[in-house]
């Protein structure tokens, strides 16, 4: 799935070497563990030429981690099927939502 939701975009440009996840429990539903796991959601430069774009993406794929955001566009994620794909989105992007939230200068607010 691909999808153009603000979170994704506002997380890529806070952390553009990649997006990190942790300790929270709805990463369960986006496919890894609640605790004791880092998941860095890869993010790569937008761009028109679409080989370009294709190698980028072929880069930052990951097998543990089901997502990929494209800085100042949107986000990829996938799964077996439809549903899943769909369910893993809509964690992903309730956990950026989060993330972003309770940022301040890179560092949590201690919640």
């Amino acid at each position: 799935m691909h999808v153009h939701a603000l979170a994704p975009v506002l997380a890529a440009r806070r952390w553009p070497g990649g997006v990190p996840l942790r300790d929270l429990e709805m990463l369960k539903g986006f496919g890894r563990a609640a605790h004791d796991d880092l998941v860095t959601i890869p993010v790569i430069a937008n761009g028109q030429d679409m080989r370009v774009l294709g190698d980028a993406f072929a880069r930052g794929f990951r097998a543990d981690t089901p997502a990929l955001i494209v800085a100042r566009h949107g986000i990829y994620v996938w799964g077996a099927d439809l549903r899943q794909a769909r369910h893993r989105l809509e964690c992903l992007e309730w956990l950026l939502r989060f993330t972003v939230g309770t940022s301040i200068d890179g560092a949590e607010r201690g919640l």
